[in-house]
């Protein structure tokens, strides 16, 4: 059984070796907001909930948010300091595969002032294969989920359903 810390020791490690400051896709196993969290901490980065900061300020009409809108928030708040951006996907799910193909692709292919971090669980088919800025924490064994975690999570989470 692997120590609950190794994936951040190989996430921090895989931070090291890239050298610059650029784009990394963190390929997570399950959606786990309390170790993104975790994972801004330990690599001394600002926590960017983008679902939260961006999209639940326009309720009903976050969908209209554009890919384009994305990158500007990303950029001005890596502008500031280096972030782990969580909740991404929640935009990206409007978005049709081969547009968040070529996001990912384009995301990967960007200099960055400060390094961003994207923790992606939903949408891993569609990031790039095998390129050197994604770290792939899929077969790592991660810390178990305490009920006051998942209680954390669901707290966090609203959603304004009408039919």
């Amino acid at each position: 059984m692997r120590d609950n810390g190794e994936w951040l020791t190989i996430i921090e490690q895989h931070h090291k070796a890239m050298g610059r400051s650029d784009g990394c896709i963190v390929l997570f196993p399950r959606y786990r907001p309390d170790l993104c969290m975790l994972l801004a901490n330990h690599l001394g980065l600002d926590f960017f909930d983008y679902r939260v900061e961006e999209m639940q300020q326009l309720g009903a009409d976050a969908g209209s948010l554009t890919l384009e809108q994305l990158n500007k928030s990303l950029r001005t708040r890596a502008e500031v300091s280096g972030i782990v951006s969580h909740n991404v996907e929640a935009l990206l799910c409007v978005s049709s595969e081969s547009e968040r193909r070529a996001w990912f692709h384009e995301f990967l292919g960007s200099e960055w002032p400060n390094p961003v971090f994207l923790p992606v669980t939903v949408f891993q088919a569609d990031v790039p294969e095998d390129h050197p800025r994604v770290c792939d924490l899929e077969l790592l064994k991660m810390p178990s989920e305490t009920l006051a975690t998942a209680a954390q999570s669901d707290a966090s989470m609203k959603y304004d359903i009408t039919l």
